[in-house]
């Protein structure tokens, strides 16, 4: 195996100084442990098209959960159903951003990302529609809530949040795309043309301490087309 990768390394012809390493033990549990000191892991996904390209593989979805650095799945190609189809290096970094509840931790490292690849960056948010509203016995139904008022404020919302970034990072042309529905499909659809989609992770919660991946990233994970990066929330502060 590390033959392979060797020889693939070399076909690549990087200059960066690489290290080949053989460890013993469970993967599930080791690669988590090599992020806690590393800026950046990076793993592949198992799935071989159709039903297949489901599988995200016990080992990627461990590092994506655990891991104490940024985690990057790269899927193979034709994950769409394509034959071979080519991952788009050159393609914008899209993020997955949630108004009302920001993650500025992720929203950094897609900047950060889009200025290093040198490429724009989609700002993707999405807002609850329809309404669903459950109603028990003598409530009274709530007045009807405009869509276009919704969307307006999550745009607000949204470019409130991205002015430090848009500061600290002028050379990334960041554009913010609202949309009514499913985060998840949004995101799993923006990848088809992305070099990465970025997405954050649960922090731990008070009565739930184990990490989280939440219901949004593990879609992305399952089924983007592109690479996945998943950014552990910053430490909390004591």
């Amino acid at each position: 195996m590390l033959a392979q990768a060797r020889a693939r390394v070399d076909e690549l012809g990087g200059t960066a100084s690489v290290e080949y390493v053989v460890t013993e033990g469970v993967p599930g549990a080791l690669l988590p442990e090599t992020g806690t000191e590393a800026r950046l892991l990076v793993l592949g996904s198992r799935g071989r098209g159709g039903f297949a390209s489901l599988l995200l593989g016990s080992n990627s979805l461990a590092a994506a959960r655990d891991a104490g650095c940024p985690v990057v799945v790269v899927p193979r190609p034709g994950r769409g159903g394509e034959e071979e189809a080519p991952l788009h290096q050159d393609g914008p970094v899209v993020v997955g951003v949630s108004a009302d509840s920001p993650d500025t931790t992720t929203l950094e490292f897609a900047f950060t990302e889009a200025a290093l690849r040198r490429t724009g960056l989609r700002v993707v948010t999405a807002y609850p529609w329809p309404l669903q509203t459950v109603l028990l016995p003598g409530e009274v139904v709530p007045a009807q809530v405009d869509q276009e008022a919704m969307e307006h404020e999550t745009r607000v919302l949204a470019d409130g949040l991205l002015a430090p970034c848009r500061e600290r990072h002028p050379e990334v042309a960041a554009e913010v795309v609202v949309l009514p529905g499913d985060a998840a499909g949004h995101l799993v659809g923006e990848s088809s043309d992305a070099s990465v989609v970025v997405v954050g992770r649960h922090r731990r919660r008070l009565f739930a301490p184990a990490r989280m991946m939440g219901s949004v990233t593990q879609a992305v994970l399952l089924h983007a087309r592109s690479p996945v990066a998943v950014v552990p929330p910053a430490p909390a502060e004591e």
